[in-house]
C-alpha cells in the first residue's frame, strides 16, 4: 500500500471526525433531545387533559341542578313504588279505577309477569264503544302514561242480537317502575 498524501490524510481525518461526531450525536445527543421532545409532548397531553377535566368539573353543578329540576318529572313517566309488589298493586288499582270511571263494568283484574323495572296487568270487563274510547284516552293522558300491550275486543252479543251491545274487552297494559328509594 502506498502512503497517503497530506491532503488525503486530512480528508480521512475529517471523515473520521465527522463519523465520530455523528456517532456521538446518535449515541448521546439525539436521545437526550428526543427525551425533551417526548416530555414536551407529555406535558401538552397533560395540559389538554387538565383543561378537559376542568370543563367536566365545571359542568357538574349545572348538570346537578338540571337533574334535580327533572326529578319531579319521574312521576309523569314512571310508576313510583317502594317495591315491585306495590307497583303491581298500584297498576291493577289504576286500571280498575280507569275502567270503572269510563263507565265500564270490571269483571277481572290480574297482574302479568313482567321484566324487572316494569309492572304489567290486564283488566277485563264490559264496556260500550264510546266508553272504550274514553278509557283509552284516559290511559294515554294520565300520569304515568301506560303502555297498551294488547287490546282484545269481543262483540259476540252484538252479532247474535243485531243490536249494539256492550263489548267484552280485555286490556293489557304495562308501565315502567321506579323504586321509591331511588
Amino acid at each position: 500500500m502506498r502512503a497517503l498524501s497530506t491532503r488525503e490524510r486530512k480528508l480521512v481525518a475529517i471523515g473520521l471526525l465527522m463519523l465520530a461526531i455523528a456517532g456521538i450525536w446518535w449515541a448521546l445527543i439525539e436521545p437526550f433531545a428526543d427525551g425533551f421532545a417526548e416530555r414536551a409532548a407529555r406535558r401538552e397531553e397533560l395540559r389538554l387533559a387538565y383543561v378537559r377535566n376542568s370543563r367536566l368539573i365545571n359542568a357538574i353543578p349545572p348538570l346537578r341542578r338540571r337533574a334535580e329540576n327533572q326529578s319531579d318529572l319521574k312521576a309523569r313517566f314512571l310508576l313510583v313504588a317502594p317495591n315491585a309488589t306495590i307497583a303491581r298493586d298500584k297498576l291493577r288499582e289504576r286500571m280498575r279505577t280507569d275502567f270503572a270511571s269510563a263507565g265500564g263494568e270490571v269483571t277481572a283484574v290480574q297482574d302479568v309477569p313482567a321484566q324487572p323495572g316494569y309492572a304489567r296487568a290486564w283488566v277485563q270487563g264490559r264496556i260500550t264503544l264510546a266508553q272504550l274510547q274514553t278509557l283509552l284516552g284516559k290511559i294515554n293522558s294520565a300520569s304515568p302514561a301506560l303502555i297498551i300491550e294488547s287490546l282484545r275486543i269481543s262483540a259476540d252479543k252484538a252479532i247474535e242480537t243485531g243490536h249494539l251491545e256492550p263489548l267484552d274487552v280485555r286490556l293489557e297494559t304495562s308501565v315502567p317502575t321506579l323504586s321509591a328509594a331511588q
